[in-house]
């Protein structure tokens, strides 16, 4: 169409349906609680979780997470960059970069699984693989799978359709029903829009 070779576009017609077949599911903070509580000594996944939990960051975000992306002393992260399906890129929008507050929970976990890593060095991966000598992230699919679905089943909750993006979903209702105005929830998520 751009080159002009086609009278007209051959999809220009076609429907496309944007609505939702299946509402997506939210987990309370009473879930998100007892799904932490069973991956208590399960690291780095439950601080990988949490970070989604109380920062409502994205999967690719937390896993392109390197230790210089982290200000300790000021509790301020950096999201520069998005690591998915082993690709390394940048992030999805302009307002994905806007620094994050570090909740104090977070900013604890992440310190004490600092301690415990053997990848520490500031352009190390925070959830670097060991089975690849931490030079690439962790996989978050095999860590949903292995760790965190068996969890959440532990602890009684089932709902359908659960994943890394439920907790960003979580982390934005959560937003709403404290009644932060849609500016805060817009900075904290990192929308451009507040659509």
């Amino acid at each position: 169409m751009r080159y002009e070779l086609y009278p007209n576009n051959p999809i220009a017609n076609v429907r496309q349906v944007r609505k939702r077949t299946i509402e997506p599911s939210i987990l309370e903070p009473a879930e998100i609680a007892a799904i932490l509580r069973e991956l208590g000594g399960v690291e780095p996944v439950r601080t990988a979780f949490l970070l989604a939990a109380v920062m409502g960051m994205r999967r690719s975000e937390i896993f392109g997470l390197k230790w210089a992306d982290l200000d300790f002393e000021r509790a301020i992260l950096h999201v520069r960059r998005s690591y998915v399906d082993g690709i390394i890129g940048g992030t999805k929008t302009d307002s994905s970069r806007r620094p994050l507050p570090i909740p104090e929970q977070a900013l604890k976990a992440l310190h004490d699984w600092k301690r415990k890593s053997d990848f520490t060095a500031s352009d190390d991966w925070v959830f670097a693989s060991e089975f690849h000598f931490g030079k690439q992230p962790l996989w978050p699919g095999t860590l949903w799978q292995r760790n965190v679905a068996p969890a959440i089943k532990q602890a009684g909750i089932t709902k359908p359709k659960l994943g890394w993006h439920t907790l960003r979903r979580s982390f934005a209702s959560l937003l709403l029903s404290e009644g932060a105005s849609l500016h805060v929830s817009m900075e904290l998520m990192r929308h451009s829009t507040p659509r």
